[in-house]
């Protein structure tokens, strides 16, 4: 999902529907923006420069928790959205499935 646009993400999503067995789940490792002002500077600028970077050369994104949320809905209602933070650091890190 990281170097896809919206639309692109949501079919890519939605084309696993059909292959996924009963309580499987999709497991995505990326990063998760926070809001303005919750990372470090240079972490924050970093991922920001990132997001703008993804814009420019693919038309996609760096998302929050929320938009990967969204993602997972607009690709299909029966998705349970789970998120795993990784705690052992102040860490932009997240697992999602």
């Amino acid at each position: 999902m990281h170097n896809y646009s919206t639309p692109y993400a949501v079919k890519v999503l939605k084309n696993l529907v059909p292959a996924l067995k009963p309580g499987a789940r999709v497991v995505i490792n990326d990063h998760c923006l926070r809001e303005p002002g919750q990372e470090n500077p240079w972490d924050e600028k970093i991922m920001r420069r990132m997001d703008m970077v993804m814009l420019a050369l693919l038309n996609a994104q760096e998302r929050t928790e929320a938009e990967f949320r969204e993602l997972f809905r607009m690709a299909d209602e029966g998705f349970v959205f789970k998120v795993s933070r990784d705690t052992s650091f102040s860490s932009p890190h997240r697992v999602l499935s």
